[in-house]
């Protein structure tokens, strides 16, 4: 059997996936900031202006609905702001 090496609890094979992983993390949260909505995203807050029971997906445009009942036509980081200075 090998002894195999440990840092913070994590074998020398897990610790370099891991590194990697939260790199890609930092740069795709450094670089994301500048898209706007896809087609799809439209369509989910069409669907939330018009609500029915006939759609497959209910959930999402009943909370989209409900949270522009609750803030008004807000982007979702304007309501994260709100929600973090409302105290």
């Amino acid at each position: 059997m090998q002894d195999r090496q440990y840092i913070l609890g994590l074998s020398s094979t897990t610790l370099p996936i891991i590194i990697c992983a939260v790199c890609k993390f930092i740069i795709h949260l450094l670089t994301a900031s500048n898209y706007g909505y896809f087609v799809d995203e439209l369509y989910t807050i069409a669907l939330s202006k018009h609500l029915a029971f006939s759609y497959v997906d209910l959930f999402v445009p009943a909370l989209i609905a409900l949270t522009h009942a609750l803030f008004g036509e807000m982007p979702i980081k304007d309501i994260w702001t709100y929600l973090k200075y409302s105290n």
